[in-house]
């Protein structure tokens, strides 16, 4: 609740974070060790993806990074992604957590992997890394560890 965030954003401290979360439960314990850290702050927006996405992506110049933590949120996915994809550059990078948990998420994920926008994937089993820089070949890449 909120330790990805917080682990992802320790490396500086003068980054932009918005963390969507649709669960207020977990919300408010994310919100707790957030301010528990002190160290970035992270704008933490509470309520459904469809609603807070696009004014989340209005908020912000360019997408750099992007952890989709969406598991159980797997009819999402494909809308998330798609809406998304709209604001890559060629630097940015998604990761996907949870891409051989079902069926339906090996599914999105080879969806994921075969997007014309889609230049570099790498799927480490628990989760997939995905890279949009136009400079790189096409390649998926298994690394099973």
């Amino acid at each position: 609740m909120g330790l990805s965030t917080l682990y992802l954003t320790s490396y500086a401290s003068d980054l932009k974070c918005i963390a969507l979360e649709n669960v207020p439960e977990f919300a408010s314990i994310a919100r707790i060790a957030f301010s528990k850290a002190a160290r970035n702050p992270v704008d933490l927006r509470v309520g459904g993806y469809k609603d807070l996405l696009p004014k989340a992506l209005k908020d912000m110049e360019q997408l750099d990074f992007v952890f989709f933590n969406t598991l159980y949120e797997q009819q999402n996915n494909s809308w998330l992604f798609e809406t998304c994809l709209k604001h890559v550059h060629g630097d940015t990078v998604f990761v996907f957590e949870g891409i051989k948990a079902s069926r339906k998420m090996r599914e999105f994920w080879q969806k994921v992997c075969s997007h014309p926008e889609v230049t570099v994937t790498i799927d480490l089993y628990s989760m997939g890394i995905v890279f949009f820089n136009k400079k790189l070949h096409k390649r998926d890449y298994i690394v099973y560890f």
